[in-house]
């Protein structure tokens, strides 16, 4: 026994050394020339182990059904011998097995068996492995809430082992699960994390990734001039390293954020380097995106006749390209520029068009409820109120179902205005004042702002100019700290408005005079017109 257990150990450190190789066949031979010698000499946990190597080697060559095989023998083994830590390999691979297979029920099966048996153990590290796997087989089975859940749990094992290669790549895919979930305050500060231990270690290797995903979680709160730094940074290291696809994803987002920060020409600028990085790549699927942010940007400058151009060159390569969710979407942009032209009977049937389209789709169309308060918007402004509160709160069930609580304030915000319209005050307060909330919630300072003004209008429409009051000032206060200089005038200017109705003129010429200059600057004319008024 003693000379067949030393040929096994002999054979198991060969078999080792061919799989730290990368040689796995090989290492498969010699494993497996020690499981004879360790079943000839009634060697039952070497033998489990040793199935368990082997298991893993054919994992490694995709070899799925001999690894099942091993793994699932080894477990009887190690059942048979009552030994917990063996057992709690077993299903870890296994689950790993199921993973490779896209059985994503059998691994979260397989691994829920593993965790209880590291925790009775004391196994942190393993408990903590056993949490991730789990948490990246809840995040395939789209169960984003679990997923989270488990790597917060993950975590909090790693600060304690202070293994930081280890909670680096654990802030990394909860940030990126929060990002998913609209946790957005969740997610940057598990980037911030990241990049904090990143400088610690001196492993910069994925820094400009968290830079691009911090960017896009600002943007998503509506930090943009925050987003803007981040991926500014963040395209200063991708063109060092040449990474043209991650650069045009940077350059596309900028575009997006230049423009809508009021820097349209510097959007145009960012864009068209991003659509030339994509024609040249042949991404027809990306050009199109990018000449879709183009006409975005020309609507918001009312330059709605080249916003047209854009979306219908856009529309013709989408058809062409069969692609009928982004024909939906296009569809919708152009409702969106008949409504900024003021065409909002064709907006309507763009709008309808749009949803035809999305609906025709063997996919859900995500923008489905962005389309239905367009629709909402513009059949407001067509003079049918019913109609667009009906289009309205369809959209608002959506989005409460998909737990998406930006979009949820943004429609209760345009339903607030139909019930102006519709003469019942009362209710469009108790919707802007949910809006508002929601908003805070979110960290949405520049939606809390745009509640605010119209909680202000319908406070003083109301007589209450105390309350009319507090909320413009929260929103001047809100949009000086976002450096939104047109949304500062809108607010001085609505103070101005409201003292000036109180008798308070001087502090009212004062506060317009401040706006007037503010627009002046701008060049903001119809405004300079408001504040001469």
């Amino acid at each position: 026994n003693a000379a067949g257990s030393g040929k096994a150990v002999c054979l198991d450190h060969l078999g080792n050394v061919y799989s730290k190789m990368g040689r796995a066949a090989k290492a498969v031979q010699y494993y497996q020339q020690s499981l004879k010698v360790k079943q000839t000499i009634e060697d039952v946990t070497g033998e489990a182990r040793c199935r368990v190597r082997i298991g893993i080697e054919h994992l490694s060559l995709h070899e799925v059904p001999k690894a099942h095989e091993e793994f699932s023998e080894a477990l009887k083994l190690f059942e048979r011998l009552e030994d917990d830590n063996g057992m709690a390999i077993c299903y870890e691979n296994l689950g790993d097995m199921y993973m490779k297979l896209g059985d994503i029920s059998d691994a979260i099966r397989c691994y829920e068996l593993c965790l209880p048996i590291k925790v009775d153990a004391w196994d942190r590290v393993g408990q903590a492995q056993c949490l991730d796997n789990l948490a990246l087989a809840h995040f395939s089975a789209s169960d984003l809430r679990t997923a989270a859940a488990c790597y917060e749990q993950s975590l909090a094992i790693w600060k304690e082992e202070a293994d930081k290669p280890s909670l680096m790549a654990c802030c990394e895919a909860l940030g990126g699960v929060c990002y998913q979930l609209d946790e957005h305050l969740r997610s940057i500060e598990c980037y911030v994390q990241y990049l904090s231990l990143s400088h610690d270690i001196g492993d910069g290797a994925a820094d400009h990734q968290i830079l691009l995903r911090l960017g896009l979680s600002n943007a998503a709160i509506g930090e943009d001039a925050v987003a803007l730094q981040f991926l500014r940074q963040a395209l200063s290291s991708f063109v060092h390293l040449g990474d043209l696809a991650s650069r045009t994803v940077c350059l596309q987002h900028m575009g997006r954020l230049e423009g809508k920060m009021g820097q349209p020409e510097q959007g145009l600028v960012s864009l068209e380097q991003a659509l030339r990085l994509r024609e040249e790549s042949g991404d027809l699927q990306g050009a199109a995106d990018c000449l879709q942010e183009i006409g975005l940007i020309h609507v918001s400058e009312d330059r709605c006749k080249a916003a047209r151009e854009s979306f219908e060159v856009v529309r013709r390569h989408l058809t062409e390209l069969g692609n009928q969710l982004g024909t939906a979407t296009c569809t919708m942009h152009i409702g969106t520029t008949l409504a900024a032209q003021g065409a909002h009977t064709e907006a309507v049937q763009s709008f309808k068009a749009a949803l035809a389209v999305g609906a025709a789709s063997t996919r859900a169309w995500d923008r489905r409820p962005e389309c239905l308060a367009h629709l909402g918007s513009s059949l407001l402004e067509a003079g049918d109120a019913l109609a667009a509160l009906v289009a309205l709160e369809e959209a608002l069930v959506v989005w409460q179902e998909r737990g998406n609580r930006a979009g949820e304030a943004t429609v209760l915000m345009r339903m607030a205005e139909v019930h102006v319209t519709l003469h019942a005050r009362d209710v469009a307060l108790q919707k802007v004042e949910q809006s508002l909330q929601l908003r805070k919630v979110i960290s949405d300072r520049r939606g809390q702002a745009e509640a605010l003004v119209l909680l202000g209008e319908l406070h003083a429409d109301q007589g209450d100019g105390a309350n009319a009051r507090s909320a413009y000032q929260e929103a001047l206060e809100l949009r000086s700290a976002l450096f939104d200089q047109f949304g500062r005038g809108e607010c001085l200017c609505a103070l101005g408005t409201l003292e000036a109705e109180e008798g308070r003129f001087p502090s009212a010429i004062a506060m317009h005079q401040e706006a007037l200059a503010l627009r002046r600057s701008l060049g903001d004319l119809p405004g300079v017109a408001v504040s001469l008024d």
